[in-house]
């Protein structure tokens, strides 16, 4: 299975967070799937990084993504052609998230978040969260 991570998947699983479930985190891990991480993401990461919403440094996520063996996807025409033909759906305007919804669908990815608006788009979804406990 080829997936692509969202950078809050990412994320999670760069700081060991409980959110991220055993299910995600054994795809993630398994020898036979590969892992893409977006130039998106990290470009994500950066602006946050730099505005103080995150306290990361991009340095230490570009070293962890090495040390992972996640190989890196970068931004190509044809998944802004992808962007552009997207269904609009309401509420939801992130362009961070599409850029990453259209990379999944042009490249074939499964794409985990645990952003259940994404669930409306075109693309192969796994959610990342553990269940919540009740």
């Amino acid at each position: 299975m080829r997936l692509l991570l969202d950078t809050h998947t990412l994320l999670w699983f760069l700081s060991a967070d409980p959110r991220l479930g055993t299910r995600a985190r054994g795809l993630m891990e398994a020898p036979e799937n590969a892992v893409l991480i977006s130039i998106v993401s990290l470009w994500e990461i950066a602006l946050k990084s730099r505005l103080g919403k995150l306290r990361i440094s991009l340095d230490a996520v570009l070293n962890e993504i090495v040390r992972a063996d996640f190989e890196r996807l970068s931004l190509k025409e044809t998944h802004l052609r992808t962007l552009a033909a997207l269904p609009v759906v309401a509420a939801h305007r992130d362009p961070f998230d599409l850029h990453l919804i259209a990379q999944a669908r042009t490249e074939d990815l499964t794409f985990l978040s645990n952003d259940p608006r994404l669930r409306n788009y075109p693309v192969r979804f796994e959610p990342c969260a553990a269940p919540s406990s009740a």
